[in-house]
């Protein structure tokens, strides 16, 4: 079966070849040279717009492909005016419009290239009038400029696939000419091209005629790399708040494998690697990697703010990178610590992430920091490998479990009973607080579990209540480890 072609659509601001309104039109004082993206010169072009139709018409030739459509916005002027056009001496058109003109002339010159290219274009109502403001306050240029963005967003749609199938959207390239149009026309040609971007369109060339009258040579130039930033921008931004690094990864087009086996990756790179392990841990909930990771990114961090930003995309990183850097402080101090750790991801919203993190944790923290320690640590360690190897530590093994050894039927008065059969050792007079915190513990255990467990059954819990319970423990250890500092 022959490969389905991908469509290959242009957009772009219909440019007037008469910007006074006048009847006639002499195309010899509109000629131009442009210097081409592949090096060619052409000349006699007649307003900004055709310079991009031959670079694009010239690209595609070049890999045996063609314009499927081309599609412009076009003011009442361009659309309904008729006008004389000549060359000099010679009429061309008694009585034509620029856009009947402008599209007859591009099917004349590529004669073969747009045999088979679509033209549609959107009007577009530009309040010319001196004193329309003045007459028409209220006159809405905004709004007008964002209905006709979406309608030709919708038309680009329905041309590529009439059954609004996204897997034909993601098939589809868009070449754009910012050129064009009044000076807010940049704002709709961005905004059309993200709507479109984002129902999976590719922008493959952003283009711009770069003129000035009376200059010898033009030339037409990709800003595709200025449109590309916006990428940039969005990927920082998900990583800031979703811990994602897709989009960025996407931006740089990184390699991992590549990464992997260089021994001396850049410092980008290596940001880019120590960003994503960490990303990957924290998704995962994978315990025993989070505080490596973390390490991993704290270094490459340090390493980019110091690196000298020579290329573009780097330096552009590096200008939003003040953000990120503001957002993950508490997990690039040197002294972040697991409590650290687990409220970034409650402030993160990363509930699941942080009740993980909280209940495998927290054990090796209490035990740490003595808030409750073992008297026999190697005991509770035999034990631990023989009865409960399924527990994550030991730590947690004396916390959960080792207390039903004391056979009450609560809680508290086994860790009591612990206390006070110098099984185990808190600090003096702190036996209540110690208890409350671990309560607090093993109740946070529970929840994560319920929660876990609840199947397609109504979870009483609501994410409100995790996050009451959680920031009072966590304040709760913090206030008692501060309070009894040299124990």
């Amino acid at each position: 079966m022959a490969r389905k072609k991908k469509k290959d659509i242009l957009l772009f601001f219909m440019s007037t070849m008469n910007p006074r309104g006048g009847e006639q039109i002499d195309i010899s004082q509109k000629k131009a040279k442009y210097l081409l993206e592949n090096g060619t010169i052409v000349a006699d072009c007649i307003q900004t717009n055709e310079p991009v139709i031959h670079d694009v018409v010239q690209l595609l030739k070049k890999q045996n492909e063609f314009l499927d459509a081309i599609y412009f916005f076009s003011t009442e002027q361009v659309q309904n005016q008729m006008v004389r056009i000549v060359d000099s001496d010679q009429v061309l058109h008694d009585s034509i419009t620029e856009r009947e003109f402008l599209e007859q002339r591009w099917r004349k010159l590529y004669t073969k290239e747009l045999s088979r290219t679509e033209f549609h274009h959107i009007g577009y109502c530009y309040p010319a009038q001196s004193d329309i403001y003045e007459q028409q306050p209220d006159l809405d240029l905004v709004g007008e400029s964002s209905l006709r963005v979406s309608e030709m967003a919708e038309k680009v749609k329905l041309f590529v696939s009439p059954k609004r199938m996204r897997m034909d959207w993601k098939d589809t390239n868009l070449y754009a000419d910012i050129t064009g149009g009044f000076r807010h026309a940049t704002m709709m040609m961005t905004s059309l091209i993200q709507i479109l971007q984002y129902n999976g369109m590719k922008l493959q060339k952003l283009l711009y005629s770069d003129f000035l009258p009376g200059r010898a040579l033009n030339k037409v130039f990709d800003f595709g790399e200025i449109s590309h930033q916006y990428k940039l921008i969005n990927g920082a931004d998900e990583f800031i708040r979703f811990g994602s690094v897709h989009s960025l990864e996407a931006y740089f087009g990184t390699d991992y494998e590549r990464l992997n086996a260089n021994s001396q990756p850049s410092e980008l790179d290596a940001l880019l690697l120590a960003m994503h392990q960490f990303a990957n841990a924290i998704r995962i909930c994978a315990t025993n990697e989070v505080r490596r990771c973390m390490i991993e990114m704290r270094r490459a961090v340090e390493a980019f703010r110091q690196a000298e930003k020579k290329d573009v995309r780097t330096s552009a990183f590096g200008q939003l990178f003040d953000n990120i850097y503001e957002e993950y402080g508490a997990l690039l101090k040197k002294d972040c610590n697991d409590l650290d750790v687990i409220e970034w991801c409650m402030e993160k919203e990363f509930y699941q992430q942080a009740l993980t993190l909280y209940v495998e944790w927290m054990p090796i923290l209490f035990v740490h920091e003595k808030v409750i320690r073992p008297a026999d640590e190697a005991g509770i360690k035999n034990k631990w490998n023989k009865v409960l190897m399924y527990r994550t530590s030991w730590q947690r093994y004396f916390i959960t479990d080792y207390p039903r050894e004391f056979g009450q039927d609560i809680y508290a008065k086994n860790l009591k009973a612990m206390v006070k059969g110098n099984k185990a050792i808190v600090a003096p007079q702190r036996l209540n607080d110690v208890v409350h915190i671990l309560l607090d513990y093993v109740d946070i255990v529970a929840t994560r579990n319920a929660i876990s467990h609840a199947g397609e059954k109504q979870n009483a819990y609501t994410i409100g209540e995790v996050k009451r319970k959680m920031e009072a423990s966590l304040n709760d250890i913090r206030s008692y480890i501060a309070s009894c500092l040299g124990w």
